[in-house]
């Protein structure tokens, strides 16, 4: 899909798989606009894509994130909504989620085009240091000021690893369809398997989109 600036057109965005247009019902989700419960008919997850601004982009599409979230078993996938939302994240994050009333939302934010990360003039924590360290991105110091800088694999690793499958296991945890999940001790549990398969299955899936 061709996405022109933002500011020059005056087109927000296309939604996949829904309604065109959105009521506010829920509260939860007033700052995200507005995003009704999925009747029954509809192809889920709906897909929200924001024009990003001609210097950033969405390393992962609408087709993509799709085909990431419906390989997952049907137990573990209840996201109802995907937002691929223009602007970055105000942390050194890539997605949100939030869920409630019949609707479960992920947000992925765009990314850089020239796939560097400007943090300012604060150093990075160290738990942003490890997970860059741990997709490959590279951390530099230009003048006073700290970029992590990416590759477009690392990149699109990182927004399915921690962007997507991270907030649907968190989704996962707390919202089970069976209604077994009812005790902490056994959302930690889930959570453990969640992430066990989330880390076999993210592997394949990256091989089935971009190798």
């Amino acid at each position: 899909m061709q996405h022109t600036p933002w500011k020059k057109s005056r087109s927000y965005g296309d939604n996949y798989g829904g309604a065109t247009r959105h009521r506010e019902e829920d509260n939860i989700h007033a700052r995200y606009h507005s995003f009704d419960r999925p009747s029954a008919y509809d192809d889920l997850p709906i897909m929200r894509v924001d024009n990003p601004s001609r210097d950033w982009f969405h390393p992962l599409d609408a087709d993509q994130v799709r085909y990431a979230l419906k390989a997952l078993p049907n137990h573990d996938n209840d996201v109802t909504h995907v937002w691929l939302r223009r602007g970055q994240h105000p942390d050194w994050g890539v997605a949100t989620g939030i869920w409630g009333s019949g609707v479960s939302l992920i947000t992925l934010y765009a990314a850089p085009r020239n796939l560097i990360r400007d943090h300012g003039a604060q150093k990075p924590q160290q738990s942003c240091q490890r997970i860059y360290q741990r997709y490959g991105a590279k951390l530099r110091r230009v003048g006073n000021r700290w970029q992590a800088v990416w590759t477009l694999p690392e990149l699109r690793r990182f927004y399915l690893y921690e962007g997507l499958y991270d907030c649907a296991a968190d989704h996962s945890a707390y919202v089970w369809r069976d209604g077994r999940c009812n005790t902490q001790k056994a959302r930690d549990q889930r959570m453990e398997d969640w992430l066990y398969r989330r880390k076999v299955l993210a592997h394949s899936v990256y091989r089935d989109l971009f190798e």
